[in-house]
């Protein structure tokens, strides 16, 4: 390991670390991630969320909410915790000082918590609270629409963290001890480590807290249905002056295609979307000036993935910045500029290099690779795959991904606003 920047332990019972000494900082950043997220298959759903909050309730050393919030305050710990599709995320900095009564908290709290009849009822009202929060609005609503309609109904993908009204009422304290004996388990965890320590440190202390063999052998597996990617529009009326558009494609995921072809599309999108000189930013704002507000997304789930455009405009506007939008996206499967390519490679490169910036993201680039491709990804790793894409592979993406014939198209707005439209 003298040859590399990290040190990467991998425990018999399954539990994977990947640590990165950092010298000359105070802060240690430690993440956490568990394979039981709202993906794979809930009991309930969820339940994974609900888990999370009744975590914070208390443990076996620390028993109530105040003692654990006590020493965690007494430690300087700064946490944000969090359930998605994939995982549950525990992310925690705190000074180095700390890092063996840190870690032997954490373990506590992974291992050991309460899990009260008392605890779950009051955090079964704070849950419900958070999730009228999060329906309350619109956009929520509309973007969960849109996400159904690409990937269909009961689609895993689509599962919400927070889980259903159904989900949250009928959770009770049987649920989640089965739940957490079950997937709370070693072989379902990965951690980075990020700080000023030294690694003979670290791997014994967690070693000694995550390394011993508990319960259970099961491995959660991800189960995907076949997705029916034809042409959908959708309205979803709301009483807002603007109109937003979304425009999505079906795309790959990382376990699909090499990641030269993951970047290869991603320098797509910057090119016609994201960039602040791409294509559909100069066309809509600066030389039309019909839009303010234009954006997109490009995520690549395990399976599949979506290349997304969104737009806020004016009613009037929607129609001619569809048609624009279609215009620019026929004309870039003809092929991306020799210029353009270039900078936009170039603007990769530089991101790559600063990606490792902070002690939080590079734990988190570090964890997001091993946890979810068992290996470690550096920034010269994403130079070198940078610099594998050639101008025409963008080319041959655009073809295959922008395809109208398979698109998912949604707008929301007033209700009289859509007769007009020609989408």
């Amino acid at each position: 390991m003298a040859d590399k920047p990290y040190f990467l332990f991998n425990f018999p019972n399954g539990f994977r670390l990947v640590f990165w000494p950092l010298s000359g900082i105070r802060v240690v950043c430690s993440e956490l991630w568990i394979k039981a997220g709202s993906w794979y298959g809930e009991p309930k759903r969820g339940i994974f969320h609900f888990l999370e909050h009744v975590l914070a309730q208390g443990s076996r050393k620390y028993p109530s909410f105040k003692k654990l919030s006590q020493k965690q305050e007494e430690l300087g710990l700064s946490i944000s915790d969090a359930v998605g599709g994939e995982a549950s995320y525990f992310s925690w900095l705190f000074p180095r000082e700390n890092f063996s009564p840190v870690l032997d908290l954490l373990g506590e709290y992974i291992f050991y918590p309460l899990i009260s009849s008392e605890d779950i009822e009051k955090e079964r009202k704070i849950i419900f609270q958070e999730y009228q929060d999060k329906w309350d609005s619109p956009y929520n609503r509309f973007w969960y629409t849109f996400s159904l309609k690409f990937w269909g109904e009961n689609h895993p993908y689509t599962f919400d963290g927070l889980g259903t009204k159904e989900g949250i009422t009928s959770i009770n304290k049987n649920d989640l001890l089965m739940v957490h004996k079950k997937w709370y388990q070693p072989q379902n965890m990965t951690m980075a480590i990020v700080g000023d320590l030294k690694a003979t440190q670290v791997e014994k202390t967690i070693k000694e807290i995550f390394g011993k063999k508990r319960g259970t052998s099961f491995l959660p597996k991800l189960n995907l249905p076949p997705c029916d990617f034809k042409k959908k529009i959708f309205y979803y009326p709301e009483n807002f002056e603007q109109m937003t558009l979304g425009i999505s494609f079906p795309s790959f995921g990382y376990q699909e295609k090499e990641r030269r072809w993951q970047i290869g599309l991603s320098l797509l999108h910057y090119i016609l979307v994201s960039g602040r000189w791409s294509r559909l930013v100069i066309r809509l704002r600066e030389k039309e000036s019909l839009v303010y507000s234009l954006w997109g997304a490009l995520r690549f789930f395990p399976q599949k993935g979506f290349f997304d455009i969104y737009v806020s405009a004016s009613p009037q506007n929607i129609s001619r910045i569809f048609a624009l939008i279609k215009r620019e996206i026929e004309e870039i499967k003809r092929g991306v500029k020799k210029e353009e390519f270039q900078r936009a490679q170039k603007y990769f490169l530089y991101h790559s290099s600063m990606s490792f910036d902070s002690v939080y993201n590079i734990a988190n680039n570090l964890i997001t690779y091993l946890f979810r491709e068992g290996k470690v990804f550096l920034p010269e790793d994403g130079q070198r795959e940078i610099k594998k894409v050639r101008q025409e592979d963008l080319q041959i993406l655009a073809q295959a991904i922008l395809d109208f014939s398979k698109v998912t198209v949604g707008v929301m707005g007033k209700k009289e606003n859509f007769i007009n439209l020609d989408i």
